[in-house]
């Protein structure tokens, strides 16, 4: 834009669209649409959010709210808290009315419209510097010690000015802003005129004739003495001439205010003198009455009207009144209550009408009165000021009609008014007006004696500050004794400080107290409150007394008692409800924190300085509201542009705000204004001692930071600093001490040597003066001897300083002390805990993991001891932080964590967890990896990778890994390789010869050069010593056999390891490396056997004996224990030498030994003879279910049987298995139990999530071998395999494959095959063409032979599929099914049908009958559907309509127990219902906790509904804060990373909810960078899977209304910000407004539809005159986004007449609207930019004098204002001046 209004002005259209509105197109241009409240297909509590703390937007739902607190892309900067200029009084006036309707309508816009959106990130704080590398890390360097948390308002001395200034404006006027000619002081028009009270009592008031100086009697007549009729009406009657005079005397007199019998006489009387015709002075006081209720019932309305009529026909005596009228407004009291039991409000007859007032004065003031009294020249007087003080007030003041509203009031000075002679001392003493004859103090001092006490006030401030305190004092004294609580207060300050007097505390106090215990005086309120908070004035500290004055004084605005309140609440100060304990609970806590928040953002929004500085700091570190970085700075900046001496604490504030945040360069300009080091024109008072030596020192540590380019080095310059700051006041300054000793410490080149002593001196002296970081380093290096001597005693004592102090580093410290024991410090391993915890949870990462270690210690050492509770507590805590360190790369806590999972059988998480930590070279993770690839646990197995990490682990250090690798080449045959690390693991000095690995390395290394294979069993059939072998490893790197031999001989015999006895027996047998000796072979084989438990040394003596040979004799009976030895281990030789066992099971089997049944079904499989192994096993099963207890080898049998009919029954026999057939019966005997107990619905079993996945995983496992045998058996040519295999596929969804093998046994005539044909056909699965109708008919057929059939019929007959809809037919075909096969689908099917019947005829009847088939459906097999669908009714109950009788009780317990038994059988919907019922219907924290695991399952099953509300747990969060009156809520971790992974599965799934929150992570960057293109994708996603299935089918474009509008609305938002995107963006507008029209969005769209109808935005034809009609209409009804364009449209043309005054207004309005009707935070980021180029276009008006007067201060400090809230137009042309 052009820097003047004629230039901008010549601008079309286009031009204007290019400069003004494409410039936006990279920004999102509404906030107003967010994931909010959005519709879900289950049900679901919804959540309350306070409304001053709701913080997401709502998309018009009423079943689900879900809580978005994003970040949008415009943040609020500000709206009423204004800059550091008055602005208001720089606008031009619009009228009240206007301003009211544009305001009311704004309020309830801003209201109904917009909610801000907030990022739930976590605050980073500035992290100290480590002890070791301070230097180099500066960016994470330490904090110096906490600003001030109440800036120095609150000390006597500085704050004595801000209270005891000249008398304000505000003191006297009411409800506006500064005149336009002055931004010293305000108006305060109500307190200023007298309105008297509460109601209409006002309009008795008369003008003040008590202190002229004239003489103001007209008679001899007198009206003290007339209290009755008759006394008053003869006083008229003597008197009629001075009518006018007696009736306002007696009226007007304070003795009428307060005695209802006199108003009464005083009524009748003036009634009765009414009735003359000639008389309107009677007429006009009883209208007042009337108005008021004085002596009369009130009737505001009547009186009004009579008043108003009386004046219209020209009675000079009604102008006046009416004028008060309209200036104060006409209420009339509402008789009766609301239902809340409040009184109704009053009904206004007249509002507020000050142009009306003004112009009913002004015929006061014009028209010429025939009344003979002086009386009249009085009110002459009185309506003169108050036409000048409603202008001032107004801010209609200005260079053209300002001398006219002086003159007002100059003639009204001479007629004695005493305000306008104060309202003159005023302007002159605040230098507004100029006056030769009389100076301010001469104004005052002429109203002072006439007893006015604001004048007696403002006269005393000036004979103090003139040095005449006796006189001051007097003054003060008489206001005070006129009851002008200022005056109590200025009092109270002289004889606080000593102004005048002799300073007095006690005589202060009384004087503040008097103010405000009898008149309420906020300023004394928020005085005493401050004493009391700090123990001022000789007041003792009390806390309950400071909170009631301080709240009183912020009930009634004032904005230092707000801002101190707010700060009582967020440092725990607020008193605490006696009938609680003296602890806050953390709900409390977060309640004090909002409140907190709450008064502060008052105190701000009435721009004090600390408030708006705080606010900042509010939004920085979350309290109150959440953290939100963009607000923060947004705060700051503004509290960084006001000037004053507030601005270095906000300075130095926000310095550090940025520091933490990356922002270096800005900070260090920050840090140099705070610290005075650097001259800004805003710095207009110097800072004072504390903030300028912390600014100092933290430009210091900005200085010697090397690394940052965008901060210069200037490592001497800081050292000055550092050393200028202790020589300046070396014991104040503990901060600097300790950066001077990390220098000396660790020496920077060119400026300072290290030095450890010097460095130990100053650590000392910073220590000594409470700095707590010196006093770690003190203790750090006397326990570790630098610089000092060490003194490890002397060092704990400096680690407890630091530590109580919540030293993070010294808590840890002392852990280790009380962990390891050192001198006088004993071992204590509870104290150790403890430091760790607290360390831990200040985020020392150290402390985490060496709490989580301490904690499995206790767990491993007290297991016997601990109760299960503990066990579990321990567990948790050493998980969780091991956890939290593994999120900061720790390696130590990723390995623990890795073995953690290992424990609980998490193979896949252990590994990743393995993988993280060997990344960051972690030796010993690397090796277990290793050991995770070589076995395929939680990876893919992979022994080459194996072999990779085995090595990558040994070049880190770890020598297990040689061990490991030497193991692996073995078993990879590769010999030579395992030879050699085996020698490494032998010569390795890191690992000792006692170890087992160097033990077994040495013996493999002995075996390799005896030319044995260790991984070959010794049999009694071995071969020849070396026959055949396998080894080639090269003979030079071979010990010599007799070497090896020897070496085999000492691991034996001095290191006792007894895996080498056999092999010395073999070497002694075969003469290897030994000469050959039969005993000592026998010899050393006998002790292998009974020492070693060799069972191949214990075989091979079985064998010898059975034998005789190999130098033992024969002996059967010991040859025939030694093989039942070894076969109870296992060994198959000896097990089938031992095969007459068999006639012992047999015998067992007869008496009906279970286990006996099954073991010879094992040994008859594993002879072959399946048909006899499955006889065995049938009886096994039917005498006892479990009795099972070997695994059945599956694999063996399927590869050798033959028999398809034995394949098929095994198959039905595993199928039918409740326990896993792969592991032992009793691993998963528990799960079958509690499966079998789900059957039964009164068991008091709890049946959890884990057990349901063990007993999930045993039916995979078991229908996957099942599947395998019916497989078999189907390609054997078995066609009830073919079938049950084609079964099993169906249950898998694999519909192809079903589809073959059911094809394969229809062909033979298999009915049931044929009838899943037929359904197949029917529903076109598997890739089968549909034809529902042949399909019907060949199931019509197949129900002639097969039962199976009726189901199916009843399904096509009650869906309508190949046949009509005919539910009674559906009903007789399940009747059939369930008669002739008792089919509990088809009860469940009736059930449905029953139900569906009755939801549609509302009668409860079919619920009934639905109740009865679901009972019989679970009677029958436990059917999931039937449980779950039971449930509902169980948790509804079932009620007749309009009878209160329940047929079936609501029981929660119940329904919980069916749903159990349906999520047990897999169903997901069940898992899902139930998690959503134990999470929200106020159940234990245990059954809640039950809840969530059955929400993780049905995620895990791929439930959507699950997905997406597990995601909604992970987003929203869920605390203490929440706990509600007898019902403890589970709390939830606020987790974005898991929402994010939630809904990423759920929009995968057809999730519509999901893939919107999705797009809204990427639009705002939630958890994920923020990524236009993703959002685009999400929303778009969002859009189709928002279609109904149908329309799905359908290429349809994105606008289609098809599609689901929030996503719709989402998607036409990131569209807009594309220029290429525009032209969809505009069709999905349009669609959502007009065939949605959601009604809280209504405004947005038709403002954005406006905006590009009018600039013709994507490509969208350009109708200006339809869309200036629509934005003007919304700017009418107070649509905030509207108004600049209005404007611009009005100043260039465009769509209208060029109308640079309409443009004026509604730039005004704008102006106007932040500060008065919308709420700070509901500004977006292209309202602001409105608000500064309206801002700059009103300073361009003025200063080309277009429409109003030129003035350039006025458009300077516009510009000024502009450019600080962003105009570049505005910091141009600031520019050009200061070049100029």
């Amino acid at each position: 834009m052009g820097n003047n209004i004629s230039s901008s002005s010549k601008c079309d259209a286009a031009s204007f669209k290019k400069s003004r509105h494409v410039q936006r197109q990279t920004r999102s241009s509404s906030p107003s649409l967010s994931v909010a409240f959005l519709h879900t297909s289950s049900p679901s509590n919804t959540a309350t959010v306070d409304q001053e703390q709701q913080e997401n937007i709502n998309i018009g739902t009423d079943t689900n709210q879900i809580h978005a607190q994003t970040k949008l892309g415009k943040r609020p900067l500000m709206s009423n808290i204004e800059p550091s200029l008055a602005t208001n009084a720089l606008l031009p006036v619009i009228s009240e009315k206007q301003r009211d309707n544009i305001f009311t309508a704004a309020a309830t816009t801003a209201s109904s419209e917009a909610s801000r959106s907030t990022t739930a990130s976590t605050p980073q704080h500035l992290d100290k510097l480590s002890p070791h590398k301070r230097l180099k890390s500066q960016r994470n360097s330490r904090q110096s010690k906490m600003r001030e948390r109440y800036s120095s308002t609150i000390s006597a001395s500085g704050f004595s000015s801000s209270i005891g200034d000249p008398m304000h404006f505000s003191m006297i006027m009411g409800e506006s802003s500064i005149t336009d000619i002055t931004n010293a002081s305000t108006f305060s028009v109500n307190s200023f005129l007298d309105k008297v009270s509460d109601g209409n009592n006002y309009i008795m008031a008369i003008p003040d004739t008590d202190f002229v100086e004239a003489n103001n009697k007209t008679g001899n007549w007198s009206t003290e003495l007339a209290s009755s009729t008759p006394d008053i009406l003869d006083l008229l009657a003597r008197y009629p001439e001075a009518t006018y005079d007696i009736l306002t005397s007696i009226f007007g007199s304070a003795r009428m205010r307060s005695n209802a019998e006199l108003q009464r006489e005083a009524f009748q009387a003036a009634e009765t003198w009414s009735l003359r015709p000639t008389d309107v002075s009677a007429k006009i006081i009883v209208a007042c009455c009337k108005l008021c209720g004085w002596g009369t019932n009130k009737n505001s309305a009547k009186g009004f009207n009579e008043i108003q009529a009386l004046a219209t026909r020209g009675v000079w005596e009604a102008f006046y009144y009416l004028g008060q009228c309209f200036h104060y407004g006409v209420e009339q009291a509402s008789d009766g209550y609301n239902l809340s039991g409040r009184p109704l409000s009053a009904h206004v007859v007249q509002p507020v009408d000050r142009d009306q007032a003004i112009s009913w004065y002004r015929k006061v003031v014009e028209t010429s009165s025939h009344i003979a009294s002086e009386r009249v020249r009085f009110y002459v007087a009185e309506a003169q000021f108050r036409i000048a003080a409603i202008n001032f007030a107004s801010g209609n003041i200005n260079l053209d009609n300002v001398d006219e509203n002086i003159n007002y009031l100059k003639q009204s000075v001479a007629a004695g008014n005493r305000k306008s002679e104060f309202s003159l001392g005023l302007l002159l003493q605040t230098g507004v007006i100029q006056d030769s004859t009389l100076s301010a103090k001469d104004y005052y001092t002429k109203s002072a004696n006439k007893s006015y006490a604001p004048s007696q006030i403002q006269l005393a401030t000036i004979l103090l500050k003139d040095n005449s305190p006796v006189e001051g004092i007097s003054w003060l004294n008489k206001a005070a004794r006129l009851g002008d609580p200022r005056a109590l207060y200025h009092l109270g300050e002289c004889y606080e400080f000593g102004k005048g007097v002799k300073p007095d505390l006690a005589t202060a106090v009384h004087n503040y107290q008097t103010a405000a215990d009898r008149y309420s005086h906020h300023m004394s309120e928020f005085r005493l409150g401050m004493h009391y908070l700090y123990g001022g004035l000789g007041l003792d500290k009390d806390i309950l007394k400071a909170f009631i004055y301080l709240e009183r004084a912020a009930k009634g605005g004032y904005p230092e008692a707000q801002y101190l309140l707010g700060m009582m609440y967020r440092d725990g100060k607020a008193p605490l409800s006696s009938t609680r304990s003296m602890r806050q609970t953390s709900a409390e806590v977060s309640r004090n924190k909002k409140e907190a928040f709450r008064w502060i953002r008052k105190a701000a929004n009435q721009r004090l300085h600390s408030a708006i500085t705080q606010i900042a700091s509010c939004y920085e570190d979350g309290v109150g509201t959440p953290v939100n970085r963009s607000s923060a700075t947004e705060y700051y900046e503004i509290a960084t542009s006001i000037p004053g001496k507030y601005l270095p604490s906000a300075q130095l504030t926000y310095a550090r705000f940025l520091h933490k945040n990356g922002n270096y360069e800005k900070a260090l300009k920050m840090y140099l204004y705070a610290s005075g080091l650097k001259h800004s024109a805003l710095n207009t008072h110097a800072p004072n001692a504390t903030i300028a030596r912390t600014a100092k020192r933290m430009v210091a540590l900005l200085y010697l930071d090397e690394r940052d380019t965008t901060t210069p080095y200037k490592p001497k310059e800081a050292f000055k600093l550092l050393t200028e700051l202790i020589a300046s006041v070396p014991e104040a300054d503990a901060d600097a001490h300790y950066w001077i000793a990390v220098c000396y410490e660790e020496g920077i080149p060119g400026v300072v040597e290290i030095d450890l002593a010097k460095a130990f001196e100053h650590y000392v002296a910073g220590a000594n003066l409470g700095s707590i970081d010196s006093q770690f380093q003190v203790g750090h290096m006397l326990c570790k001897g630098i610089g000092v001597k060490e003194d490890r005693l002397a060092a704990f004592s400096w680690f407890q300083k630091a530590a109580e102090k919540s030293n993070a580093k010294a808590l840890y410290y002392i852990g280790i002390y009380y962990y390891n024991g050192s001198g006088s410090i004993e071992k204590d391993h509870q104290q150790a805990r403890i430091y760790f915890k607290q360390s831990a949870e200040l985020g020392h990462v150290e402390a985490m993991v060496s709490f989580a270690q301490i904690c499995q210690e206790k767990l491993k050492q007290d297991a016997t001891s601990l109760s299960s509770t503990e066990i579990d507590a321990l567990q948790a805590d050493s998980t969780r932080w091991y956890t939290k360190a593994a999120k900061q790369n720790h390696t130590t806590a990723l390995r623990e964590l890795g073995r953690l999972y290992a424990a609980k059988g998490d193979d896949k998480s252990s590994a990743d967890c393995y993988f993280k930590a060997s990344n960051l070279n972690d030796a010993l993770s690397t090796l277990f990896l290793g050991g995770y690839y070589e076995n395929g646990q939680g990876v893919t197995q992979n022994k080459q990778t194996a072999l990779a990490y085995y090595s990558k682990a040994i070049e880190l250090g770890q020598p297990t890994a040689l061990f490991a690798i030497a193991e692996l080449y073995e078993k990879l045959e590769e010999y030579e390789k395992a030879y050699s690390y085996y020698q490494r693991v032998s010569v390795d000095s890191r690992i000792s010869k006692s170890y087992r690995s160097s033990k077994v390395s040495r013996l493999k290394m002995a075996l390799y050069s005896l030319n044995y294979d260790p991984n070959t069993p010794l049999f009694s059939e071995k071969p020849s010593t070396n026959a055949n072998t396998k080894i080639f490893i090269s003979s030079g790197l071979l010990l010599p056999k007799p070497e090896a031999f020897r070496t085999l001989l000492n691991l034996a015999q001095e290191e006792s390891l007894t895996d080498a006895y056999n092999w010395i027996a073999e070497c002694y047998q075969d003469g290897n490396g030994v000469a050959q000796n039969s005993t000592l072979s026998v010899q050393w084989r006998v002790r292998a056997s009974q020492e070693a438990n060799d069972i191949h040394a214990t075989a091979k003596l079985a064998s010898m004996y059975e034998h005789g040979t190999d130098g033992v004799e024969k002996n059967l009976i010991y040859s025939h224990q030694l093989y039942q030895m070894c076969a109870e281990k296992n060994n198959v030789l000896s097990q089938h030498k031992l095969g007459m066992a068999v006639v012992w099971f047999t015998r067992s089997a007869r008496q009906g030994y279970a286990p006996s049944h099954w073991a010879l079904g094992q040994i008859a499989l594993e002879n072959g003879d399946l048909h006899i192994a499955i006889a065995w096993w049938e009886t096994a099963m039917k005498l006892n279910i479990n009795t099972r207890q070997d695994p059945i080898n599956v694999d063996h049998l399927l590869t050798t049987t033959c028999d398809s009919e034995a394949l098929v029954i095994l198959g039905k026999i595993i199928q039918n298995q409740t326990e896993s057939v792969l592991y032992n019966a009793t691993e998963t005997s528990s799960v079958a139990s509690a499966h079998s107990s789900s059957s039964h619905l009164g068991s008091s079993s709890v049946h959890s999530s884990d057990e349901a996945e063990l007993f999930s995983r045993a039916q995979k496992e078991n229908h996957g071998l099942a599947l395998r045998c019916f497989g078999q058996a189907a390609s054997m040519g078995n066609v009830e395999g073919m079938y049950l295999a084609a079964q099993a596929w169906h249950r898998d969804k694999d519909y192809p494959m079903a589809l073959e093998h059911y094809e394969k046994a229809a062909a033979q005539g298999h009915l049931p095959s044929r009838i899943m044909c037929a359904t197949y056909q029917i529903y076109g699965l598997g890739g089968k063409e549909i034809n529902a109708h042949a399909g019907f008919n060949e199931l019509l057929d197949c129900a002639l032979h097969d039962p199976d059939a009726y189901i199916h019929l009843g399904r096509c007959c009650e869906r309508g599929l190949g046949t009509f809809t005919d539910v009674s037919k559906a009903l007789e075909w399940y009747h059939l099914s369930i008669e002739q096969k008792d089919d509990s689908e088809a009860m469940f099917r009736v059930g449905q049908i029953h139900a569906a019947i009755s939801q549609e005829s509302s009668a409860v009847q079919g619920d009934l009958e639905a109740l009865h088939w679901y009972r019989r459906a679970i009677s029958k097999d436990n059917h999931p559907r039937a449980n779950f669908r039971i449930a509902f009714y169980y948790i509804h109950g079932i009620q007749q309509r309009d009878d209160p009788l329940c047929l079936l009780a609501p029981d929660l317990g119940v329904a919980v127990q069916h749903l159990r038994v349906a999520a047990c059988q897999n169903d997901h919907d069940a898992m899902f219902e139930l998690g959503q019922l134990l999470l929200n219907s106020g159940f234990s924290l245990e059954l809640q906790s039950e809840g969530l695991r059955w929400y993780q399952a049905a995620a895990e099953k791929g439930s959507r509904d699950a997905l997406r509300e597990l995601g909604n747990l992970y987003h929203t969060g869920r605390g203490d804060e929440e706990q509600q009156e007898n019902q403890t809520l589970l709390a939830f971790q606020q987790d974005f990373d898991k929402a994010y992974e939630c809904f990423s599965r759920g929009a995968h799934l057809g999730d519509k909810t999901s893939a919107l929150f999705l797009g809204t992570y990427y639009e705002h960057g939630i958890g994920v960078a923020p990524n236009a293109d993703m959002a685009q994708q999400w929303y778009t996603l969002a859009v189709e899977l928002g279609r109904t299935v149908a329309a799905r089918k359908h290429a349809l474009p994105l606008h289609d209304p098809s599609g689901w509008w929030p996503a719709q609305l989402c998607l036409a938002r990131v569209l807009h910000q594309n220029e290429e995107t525009q032209s969809e963006a505009y069709r999905l507008f349009a669609t959502v407004y007009h065939a949605h029209r959601p009604e809280q969005h209504l405004a947005y769209l038709e403002f954005m539809l406006a905006q590009y109808e009018l600039y013709g935005l994507g490509g969208v034809s350009v109708q200006t005159a339809e869309a200036v009609s629509k934005l003007l209409k919304l700017a009418e009804q107070g649509y905030l986004k509207a108004f600049f364009p209005v404007a611009q449209c009005y100043q260039n043309g465009i769509g209208v007449d060029k109308d640079p005054l309409k443009a004026l207004e509604w730039y005004v309005l704008l102006v106007h609207i932040p500060v008065v009707a919308v709420d700070q935070d509901s500004m977006d980021q292209d309202d602001l930019d409105d608000l500064s180029q309206a801002y700059f276009y009103l300073a361009e008006f003025y200063r080309q004098g277009t429409v109003v007067a030129m003035d350039t201060d006025k458009a300077d400090m516009l510009y000024q204002i502009a450019a600080e809230r962003g105009s570049i137009e505005a910091k141009e042309h600031l520019s050009l001046i200061k070049d100029n």
